[in-house]
C-alpha cells in the first residue's frame, strides 16, 4: 500500500509465491482481493484488510494470472483459475467456497481479468473461449461460450450492454444474451490489450504491431495511430475523454496521452 501523496510505502505483505500478475480488487470497506502466479507448488487467492492484515487465503490453486471481480452486493469475489480455465466463487467474508465446484469449459494459458455486467453475468477469456457465467446462488452455470483466442485480452461492457473483446483474429463485438458475433474488425491482432469503450460507443484497442485503433459501434474504423513497433497495451479513458496508453518501441515502453 502506497501513499497517494508522495508514493511512500505504508505497508507490504508477502504471499507464498511472491509473484503476481493480478491487479487487486477492493471493496467499499477497503478489503483487498488478489491472486498470485504459480511458482513451484504454491499460488493462490488472498484477502487483506485495509491495514494489511490477512483476512483469509486459499493456497495450492495453480497459476492465477487474472484480476478478480467483486459482485454488486460485495458478498462474492470471483477468481479465474488459469490452470483449469474455470471460475471459482468465494464468499468475501471468510474465503469459503460459495459454489461446490468451479465452472467453465476449461482451457488455460493466462486468461483475462474478469468483467461483470449490470445483470451479474461474469465474463472471462482464455486461449480457447470467451465465456459468460451465471451465478445461480449455490451453483454457477455456463450461459454461453464463444470460440476465440482472447487469452491476453478481456471483455469490456459497452454503454448499450454489448460486449467487446480483443482476439488474435481481430476485435469482436458480441451479443451478451447468447454470445453471437455482432461484428468483427479483422485488421487487429490483439495480444496485450483489453479494449476500452467511451460514452459514445467508440471502441479503443491496441494491436500487436504497434497501433492504437478506434472503431465505431458498428465496427468501422475511425482512427488508426501508429504508436510503436510491438504490442500496444490496454487503453484507459479519463473522465474528460483523454486516452492514456502504453506502447513498446524498440526496447522501451512509452506512455502516450492522446
Amino acid at each position: 500500500k502506497l501513499s497517494s501523496e508522495d508514493g511512500s510505502l505504508i505497508w507490504s505483505c508477502a504471499t507464498g509465491a511472491d509473484q503476481s500478475n493480478s491487479t487487486p480488487a477492493i471493496d467499499s470497506e477497503g478489503n483487498i482481493y488478489h491472486s498470485t502466479r504459480l511458482t513451484g507448488g504454491v499460488g493462490g487467492m488472498y484477502s487483506w484488510d485495509s491495514e494489511g492484515n490477512l483476512r483469509w487465503s486459499i493456497s495450492g490453486t495453480s497459476s492465477m494470472y487474472s484480476a478478480p471481480a467483486i459482485s454488486a452486493d460485495e458478498k462474492t469475489v470471483y477468481y479465474l483459475n488459469t490452470g483449469s480455465g474455470q471460475i471459482r466463487a468465494i464468499n468475501t467474508e471468510d474465503g469459503s467456497d460459495k459454489w461446490a465446484s468451479a465452472v467453465g469449459p476449461g482451457g488455460s494459458r493466462h486468461g483475462s481479468s474478469l468483467s461483470i455486467d449490470s445483470n451479474g453475468t461474469i465474463y472471462y477469456t482464455n486461449e480457447m473461449y470467451v465465456v459468460a457465467i451465471n451465478d445461480e446462488g449455490e451453483i454457477g452455470s455456463v450461459k454461453w461460450q464463444f470460440e476465440a483466442d482472447a487469452a491476453q485480452s478481456g471483455v469490456v461492457v459497452g454503454p448499450d450492454g454489448d460486449l467487446y473483446v480483443g482476439t488474435t483474429g481481430g476485435l469482436l463485438a458480441l451479443n451478451p444474451e447468447d454470445g453471437s458475433a455482432k461484428w468483427s474488425y479483422l485488421n487487429a491482432n490483439v495480444v496485450e490489450s483489453v479494449p476500452a469503450v467511451d460514452a459514445n460507443g467508440f471502441v479503443y484497442v491496441g494491436t500487436e504491431d504497434g497501433r492504437l485503433i478506434i472503431v465505431n459501434s458498428e465496427g468501422d474504423l475511425e482512427i488508426e495511430l501508429q504508436l510503436g513497433d510491438n504490442s500496444v497495451n490496454s487503453p484507459t479513458i479519463a473522465n474528460n475523454g483523454t486516452i492514456y496508453i502504453e506502447a513498446f518501441e524498440g526496447n522501451k515502453i512509452k506512455l502516450y496521452k492522446i
